[in-house]
């Protein structure tokens, strides 16, 4: 695995039982049943997408021009992945889009450099094997984007899983979720004293926490407001990680399948587990080490 120039978001799941989108304007939710007024739908339109590379990088891989053909780009409508359509570009680097629905997408691109254009690049001293790119927001009518080759980084986040599972007459179990954290680089990573943070993800009014608070938390310029912060334990040098090696936190290390039944993971094997008030602990697991809520 190897990191391209963009980041990888991760949320743990809220469990709120009234909310309502945190938004201005006049609009209003229909009554069960209820129809709207308002004349039409919602207007669908069109989009042009160019995907290339920086010149001298096209030319150490022998071609003609800065268009990349045969990106594999996919565009995820909000967050529901059943909205997701992936498109190829053509010979020109390009992809035309047609009738697309108002709101934000995900965008991502990849383009694998094939073995040739791989030993291209090594006979003039690069090494890269795949081409990326990622975004978030509204699409534009028109846009030309630059592919950034991926390069040797450090750790990253390669996976993770914090969905929740509604069991009728229990509730809504959300304790069954992991990192898995990888080393990109080309020496040992030693993870003591490293720390993981949760972000505030939602943009939802619940109970206690209106939009206002919310508007505060997005645009405070103190800093970035986290729900909590957890380090690697260790003194320095207790924990390495080396050349693509690969370490799984969990929220818990157990079986959680034998709790809560299918679709859950066996976590008793992860390499750390985070702290809870009153959560299950595997005494063969190191904790992770709380220093901030």
């Amino acid at each position: 695995m190897r990191q391209f120039d963009f980041r990888t978001l991760f949320a743990v799941p809220l469990l709120v039982s009234v909310a309502a989108a945190c938004f201005s304007g006049e609009g209003r939710l229909l009554e069960p049943g209820g129809t709207s007024t308002q004349p039409g739908g919602p207007e669908k339109t069109g989009h042009t997408l160019t995907f290339v590379t920086g010149s001298a990088l096209a030319t150490a891989l022998g071609w003609n021009d800065s268009a990349v053909e045969g990106v594999e780009v996919v565009l995820q409508r909000g967050r529901d992945i059943r909205q997701r359509d992936t498109v190829v570009t053509d010979e020109t680097g390009t992809i035309r889009l047609e009738k697309m629905l108002p709101g934000e997408y995900k965008v991502w691109a990849r383009r694998n450099l094939t073995e040739a254009e791989q030993a291209t690049a090594q006979a003039v001293g690069l090494d890269v094997l795949a081409l990326g790119y990622g975004a978030k927001g509204n699409l534009p009518a028109e846009a030309v984007t630059t592919l950034s080759p991926d390069q040797p980084g450090s750790l990253v986040i390669s996976e993770s899983y914090f969905s929740a599972k509604w069991t009728p007459g229990v509730g809504t179990y959300l304790f069954g979720g992991f990192i898995e954290l990888f080393n990109n680089s080309d020496t040992t990573v030693y993870l003591d004293g490293m720390i993981i943070g949760e972000t505030w993800p939602w943009n939802i009014e619940a109970g206690a926490y209106g939009c206002a608070y919310f508007d505060h938390v997005r645009n405070d310029p103190s800093g970035i407001w986290a729900h909590f912060f957890e380090a690697f334990p260790g003194t320095g040098r207790d924990y390495p990680l080396a050349p693509g090696e690969i370490v799984v936190v969990a929220t818990d290390a157990i079986d959680h399948i034998a709790l809560m039944g299918e679709g859950m993971l066996d976590l008793t094997d992860a390499d750390f587990e985070f702290t809870g008030a009153a959560d299950p602990d595997n005494p063969a697991v190191p904790n992770m080490v709380n220093v901030g809520i």
